[in-house]
Order: structure tokens, then sequence, then C-alpha cells
């Protein structure tokens, strides 16, 4: 996350969407939840709507629906 922070400061909001992916891929299934609802935020203040939901549609596959309920609820 401070990596995201310092790349988006210095970069703008469009740098941030490759950092974004290469987390997604090395981060345990119990902690994407959190990093797709960020990145998920950050590509609709973009307004990339169309992208925001392929991130939603992968993560939902590694989501569990008892568990990462903040998640299924946004």
């Amino acid at each position: 996350m401070i990596y995201i922070a310092k790349a988006t400061e210095n970069f703008g909001l469009p740098m941030m969407h490759p950092i974004y992916e290469c987390a997604l891929e090395v981060l345990p299934n119990h902690q994407m939840a959190q990093m797709c609802l960020q990145f998920t935020a950050h590509e609709c203040k973009l307004g990339e709507i169309n992208c925001a939901c392929a991130i939603y549609a992968h993560a939902s596959q590694f989501c569990d629906l008892c568990v990462e309920t903040k998640f299924w609820a946004e």
C-alpha cells in the first residue's frame, strides 16, 4: 500500500494499475478481497467501470462468501 501511495503521488493514478495487478498475483486469498476493493475504487475514479467489473469477477473466484462479507456486500 505504501508503494501504491508513493507511485500515485509521483506519477498519478494511471501508474498504479500495474502495481495493483502485481499485488493481486502474489497476495494470499484472504488479503485479496481488501486489495480488490481498493483497486476497484481507484478504477471507478478513473471512469474504468468495465475494468472494475472484471476485477470483481476475478476476485469473486477467490473470496469465500462466508468470510469476505464486506467484499460481497460491495
